[in-house]
């Protein structure tokens, strides 16, 4: 395996809380793993989408959530172990809300700049905003919407040094599953070439998101071949076809192949074609939240080694080891 291929995991379903980071990052480095995606949307669940959002912990000072974030820096220090990217809390908008998307808007999304910057992060996925299935909304509207508000991050972008990501995304319909923002991919590049142009330097890019590829039947080779060099991010992740189950790959093969699973040599084959050099990183979330602590370790070492089986795909173009 090259030496340059680097493996990742997400923080959500490992340290929700501020207990034993030594060991739950010891853990974490043990299995294999060199970098981590800090799940920074984990700290804030919106009212939006939970019953039980709370504001609290981005109500406080940025000074304030910085301290609480010293212990962690100094932990991933002492393992070794890098933050290759965040995901920020999410919707940031939501209409008829505007004490809720002020509260995002002013407070979460520049203090997710400050400990980016703090823990050294270089990328942040930002959900774009939803209109186009609203009763008074539409995609142009929603584009508008975002392009407005994703040109006000550019100054914190440039003076974080956090680049933004978007993400193809998905919703959920009457009937079932369907595509969301930057589903398209033609859709996500008008969004970075535009907001590029404006910034006058590289400050967008994007998360190649496969689980949600798949809830939409969207295809690996769909998104590659146009996004090419814009994909700086990964969130690998398996489901049903149904739902954003958020497991490893190849759970949902089912016997013969017969089952509603990505299509992961179609993901190798475009990543190698690529030649995507960045972190391999899975949002396996719902695998390690819902495992018994005494089985985390042996988890870890599954998600690390589904990382090298892709890795050495990368490398030889055949999947093996």
């Amino acid at each position: 395996m090259s030496e340059d291929i680097k493996i990742g995991i997400q923080t959500k379903g490992l340290i929700e809380k501020k207990e034993n980071l030594e060991g739950i990052f010891g853990m974490i480095k043990n299995a294999g793993f060199d970098y981590l995606d800090f799940s920074l949307d984990a700290f804030y669940t919106n009212p939006a989408v939970s019953p039980k959002g709370s504001g609290e912990f981005f109500a406080q000072s940025t000074e304030e959530i910085l301290a609480y974030f010293a212990e962690h820096k100094e932990v991933l220090k002492k393992t070794g172990l890098k933050c290759s990217q965040a995901h920020a809390p999410y919707p940031v908008y939501v209409e008829r809300r505007k004490k809720q998307n002020d509260f995002m808007k002013d407070e979460v999304i520049p203090k997710c700049f400050a400990i980016a910057e703090f823990l050294e992060i270089p990328y942040m996925v930002i959900h774009s905003n939803k209109l186009r299935y609203n009763k008074n909304g539409s995609i142009e509207k929603e584009i508008a919407l975002n392009l407005e508000y994703f040109e006000t991050l550019i100054p914190i972008i440039k003076k974080t040094g956090v680049k933004v990501c978007f993400e193809n995304l998905y919703e959920t319909g009457e009937e079932g599953i369907i595509e969301g923002s930057c589903a398209d991919p033609y859709e996500a590049l008008n969004y970075i070439e535009t907001l590029n142009e404006k910034a006058g330097e590289e400050c967008f890019g994007f998360c190649l998101d496969s689980g949600h590829l798949n809830l939409v039947r969207r295809r690996f080779s769909d998104f590659v071949p146009v996004l090419g060099e814009h994909i700086k991010v990964l969130h690998i992740h398996d489901n049903d076809g149904t739902a954003d189950n958020h497991q490893i790959p190849y759970t949902f093969k089912g016997v013969g192949g017969k089952g509603g699973g990505a299509d992961w040599e179609d993901y190798l084959s475009n990543l190698h074609a690529f030649g995507f050099n960045g972190v391999y990183s899975f949002e396996t979330f719902t695998a390690m939240g819902g495992s018994p602590d005494k089985l985390k370790p042996a988890m870890l070492r599954t998600i690390y080694e589904t990382g090298r089986y892709f890795a050495s795909y990368s490398d030889k173009g055949t999947g093996l080891l």
